[in-house]
């Protein structure tokens, strides 16, 4: 049987925080930003324009134009296939959420052993495995479709990274150091570091160190132990790895500005745009970047269970909810549909009405699992979404599509991510775009229904309040511990 492992919360209003010292700079974020800033310097303008002409662009990507002022996201993919390697692979793919209202951006990496539905398919495999099939176009683009059918995040912008240029980088700015308290190997990505304390790693070492997903260490004992954490303990190490080395980068900037043209050199030769990215936008990046002070970065992992085959894992929808939020421009209580079970209740005495309501809750997108006549007490003079205690933001969620509002009601049982409709006299109709949190029409009745067919027991009820959702960038916090094991630290 799988066994969870949530890394944020599924029932509290919290998404998890990381500490600044444990910042998840996943491979490549260094290589993103730090391209953006070069390509953008305004000290190199006229070498840039030259340059941004030579950068690989990929034609006719089915992406989605932001307007203008408001947040994009930007998938960032690591690809072997821009460094001569045989095939097509990446390890890497993230999101990056840049609002250009807030001095702040976000972070999202998707686990390369995640299981999901692969767009146009039909098969469930490795998320990764979406851009290694078919044609290198047809990969891109299968990818971001597989990121909108499985987590509805808009994709504003693709860039992609070669891992040579990754190793380049770190060889461009003097290596990379970090402190290992002990030996580690990783027979197959080619990682053997001996040596204890703090040790600079170069570009090869690097590469080999932040790809590490079968990492072992060399114990108290003298013998090799294995650090069972696979792909998240990887994450992890790189959180170490990419946080270091982006300060290494800037202090190397700041101290040497005539290098900049080299790292320029090694951006345009390694990395490629979606052909919608322009100079302007580029140069506006790099404006807002320049002064980005690395604590406003937030980076988000996906709450993932276990399959019980020891390498793959699944997507908790609920359990990932708040996090999806952050990277759809939504508030982070705001709850999908589909993560709702509904059951429709007629409570009017209308011929018929429960089944009717209950078809138009599916094509809105609702699981909904039966309908019925509610108990005794029946006809109702006013509609009720009736949901678990403490999950009201289930209950809300469907009660924001009810024409008039209803009347919500905290039902003991009732349980979590399941709701009950009672439809009332005043029921009229339901409509497709959920109503504005603050314009709802509703009340909350503490309280719910007895046992045994009782009908409901009706306290004081109250006004519901609620923050309305943003249109910006929403940031909830990170998680206070990293999932996986670090191994190093910074020197």
């Amino acid at each position: 049987m799988s066994r969870a492992r949530h890394f944020s919360a599924d029932s509290e209003p919290h998404v998890p925080q990381r500490r600044r010292s444990w910042k998840q700079r996943i491979i490549l974020t260094t290589g993103c930003v730090l391209t953006v800033l070069f390509l953008g310097g305004a000290s190199v303008a006229g070498y840039v324009l030259i340059k941004y002409n030579s950068i690989e662009r990929y034609d006719d990507l089915d992406i989605t134009s932001a307007p203008p002022g408001e947040p994009e996201n930007y998938l960032v993919v690591g690809s072997d296939s821009r460094g001569g390697v045989e095939g097509r692979r990446t390890d890497t793919i993230m999101i990056v959420r840049v609002d250009p209202a807030e001095e702040q951006a976000a972070v999202l990496s998707l686990q390369r052993d995640l299981v999901v539905p692969i767009a146009g398919t039909g098969e469930r495999r490795r998320i990764n495995a979406a851009y290694s099939m078919g044609s290198p176009d047809e990969g891109r683009q299968r990818l971001i479709d597989t990121i909108r059918e499985n987590f509805a995040i808009e994709i504003n912008h693709y860039v992609e990274i070669s891992f040579e240029g990754f190793g380049r980088l770190v060889d461009a700015v003097g290596g990379v150091p970090l402190y290992f308290p002990t030996a580690v190997r990783d027979r197959a990505s080619g990682l053997f570091q001996e040596r204890r304390g703090c040790v600079s790693l170069n570009g090869e070492q690097a590469l080999q160190f932040v790809r590490a997903r079968h990492l072992q260490f060399l114990n108290e004992d003298g013998e090799w132990e294995s650090d069972l954490t696979g792909d998240l303990g990887r994450v992890t190490r790189q959180q170490v790895f990419i946080e270091t080395a982006v300060a290494r980068t800037m202090a190397r900037i700041r101290s040497s500005p005539g290098q900049i043209a080299e790292l320029i050199d090694i951006g345009v030769d390694t990395v490629g745009l979606d052909d919608q990215i322009t100079i302007g936008d580029i140069r506006d990046l790099a404006d807002r970047f320049r002064d980005f002070d690395p604590a406003n970065l937030r980076t988000y992992q996906l709450a993932v269970i276990e399959r019980g085959d020891g390498a793959t894992l699944d997507f908790d929808r609920r359990g990932s909810e708040q996090v999806l939020n952050v990277f759809r421009g939504l508030a982070p209580g705001e709850i999908s549909p589909g993560l709702v079970a509904v059951t429709v209740l007629n409570g009017s005495g209308q011929q018929g009405q429960a089944n009717d309501v209950a078809g138009a809750l599916q094509a809105i997108g609702f699981d909904v699992v039966g309908t019925g006549n509610v108990p005794e007490g029946a006809p109702l003079p006013r509609t009720q979404v009736h949901y678990a205690p403490g999950d009201e933001a289930a209950g809300q969620r469907v009660a924001r599509h009810i024409t008039g509002g209803a009347e919500m009601v905290a039902d003991p049982n009732v349980e979590a991510g399941q709701v009950e409709l009672w439809t009332g006299t005043d029921f009229t109709t339901v409509h497709s775009q959920p109503t504005p949190i603050e314009e709802m029409a509703t009340t909350t009745t503490a309280g719910g229904a007895a046992g045994g067919g009782a009908t409901t027991t009706t306290a004081q009820a109250t006004t519901t309040t609620t923050e309305a959702p943003s249109t910006t960038t929403t940031l909830p916090p990170e998680d206070p511990e990293p999932p996986g094991r670090a191994i190093v630290s910074p020197c």
